[in-house]
């Protein structure tokens, strides 16, 4: 089978099983899921980063984080959280533009590279959970978004890409493809705006947030890159046929996420 065949039934058989876990699984079990989920790819951030022991520092601390955040009292992280993401997101879009090998060897970088995972997802399980509270509906389509996103980039830039978007991060990547992704968020925000009969002027705003998130998502996705350059890897790990590890599929959600929630509570 050819890897492209096999990147598509993969991708088909983690949509059937995705879409229902939100839908149907109650809130417990899909902020467990959505820990585990957050734990596989602080391990494999681990691998790229780490060396021996330290290679299990980050996942067994962002599972110390999620625990706390699990069994705080609400208003102990909500707002704060949410904008310290968006902060740091604001902060990984400056290290993503300005990326360079030299980075590797910097030991602010190796710094930026810790804290990163944990903050990320730290703020991807929180927002899951406060997604899923506001509508589970909601979750779902933060995930078709940036899902959407991901394959529109990925065959707009197969087909119309001419120029490299990070050359020194992410060679695959194109601007034709980040134009072909902002026109699938596009299309799918017109069309939920107008399923949800919302009024114009939220309308409007909610086509702009999708848009936003999904240049968060490509932000989420170059973010990733830079500890796989570092490493020497193409992947993160082997976990998903045709698509590499975990965190190769999460990496958009986890910056998309966190921001989807921020704008939706403004609304």
């Amino acid at each position: 089978m050819s890897s492209q065949r096999l990147r598509v039934y993969a991708g088909l058989v983690m949509a059937a099983a995705v879409a229902p876990a939100v839908w149907f699984l109650p809130r417990t079990a899909l902020l467990a899921v959505a820990a585990l989920v957050a734990v596989l790819v602080a391990v494999e951030w681990g691998r790229l980063v780490g060396r021996g022991v330290s290679r299990w520092f980050y996942p067994l601390l962002c599972l110390a984080v999620i625990a706390w955040l699990w069994f705080a009292p609400a208003s102990a992280a909500e707002r704060v959280l949410l904008y310290a993401a968006a902060g740091w997101w604001a902060l990984a879009l400056v290290m993503v533009s300005a990326f360079s090998a030299g980075f590797c060897d910097r030991l602010w970088f190796v710094w930026f590279l810790r804290v990163h995972i944990v903050v990320a997802v730290a703020a991807f399980w929180y927002a899951v959970g406060g997604l899923h509270l506001m509508h589970r509906g909601w979750l779902l389509y933060a995930i078709a978004l940036t899902a959407a996103c991901d394959i529109a980039a990925y065959y707009a830039g197969r087909r119309f890409g001419a120029r490299k978007l990070c050359p020194g991060l992410s060679p695959g990547k194109t601007r034709e493809g980040v134009l072909g992704a902002l026109a699938a968020a596009f299309l799918m925000a017109a069309a939920a705006s107008a399923a949800l009969g919302m009024e114009w002027l939220d309308a409007v705003y909610f086509v702009l947030l999708s848009l936003f998130i999904c240049l968060a998502g490509v932000v989420g996705d170059l973010a990733a890159s830079m500890p796989k350059r570092c490493a020497g890897a193409d992947d993160s790990g082997g976990l998903l046929p045709g698509h590499g590890g975990v965190l190769d599929r999460a990496d958009s959600l986890l910056a998309a996420a966190p921001l989807f929630l921020l704008g939706l509570s403004y609304l």
